[in-house]
């Protein structure tokens, strides 16, 4: 959203992301931080004060990590959320990697292009971290994370599902969903 929805209606928030938990409690491999899809000011009269939640609110939550994000990654499937903007204004690299939500699993190609650019991002910037989200960060999120621990870190698959679970705990990530994963074939 690169500000062409300017006082037009934003719609609806999401289904369920109200009393969704909004990140992870701590950091997925020491590198990445997984989190509902953050809305912005243009939500607010939807959305109590208390429940209220925006990009510049996950760069705040770092400070306290002592660590910075330098690479975003948006996996919804649209871009009314919030304008990429307000993720650039933090020195932060926005990047959008549209994958269908509603319980379809990323794809191969999606898969590979998000462990690639993961991969690529933390050879050139090892000290930063990298925020990843999905409407409400489970299932895309956890998927695609749990997806480069296994390739990447050679971590098993219910190694990788249990890291991520402790970090943000998967009340709806579909257990069959990574079944279509390349590597859990034959499994």
């Amino acid at each position: 959203m690169s500000g062409h929805h300017e006082g037009r209606n934003p719609g609806s928030i999401p289904n369920r992301w109200l009393h969704c938990p909004r990140k992870s409690s701590g950091l997925i491999a020491n590198k990445f931080l997984a989190f509902k899809t953050p809305l912005s000011e243009k939500f607010n009269d939807q959305v109590p004060t208390g429940c209220r939640f925006g990009p510049k609110m996950i760069f705040n939550s770092m400070k306290s990590y002592k660590v910075s994000i330098g690479l975003w990654i948006d996996l919804t499937n649209t871009s009314r959320f919030y304008d990429k903007a307000e993720v650039e204004s933090e020195n932060c690299r926005y990047l959008k990697l549209q994958c269908r939500g509603h319980g379809e699993t990323p794809s191969e190609e999606q898969t590979r292009t998000f462990i690639h650019i993961c991969q690529k991002f933390i050879a050139q910037h090892p000290s930063d971290v990298i925020g990843v989200h999905c409407t409400h960060g489970f299932n895309r999120t956890g998927f695609l994370i749990v997806s480069y621990l296994v390739e990447q870190i050679n971590s098993s698959v219910g190694g990788a599902i249990k890291q991520f679970a402790e970090a943000r705990q998967v009340f709806r990530f579909h257990s069959t969903a990574p079944m279509n994963a390349p590597f859990l074939q034959g499994c």
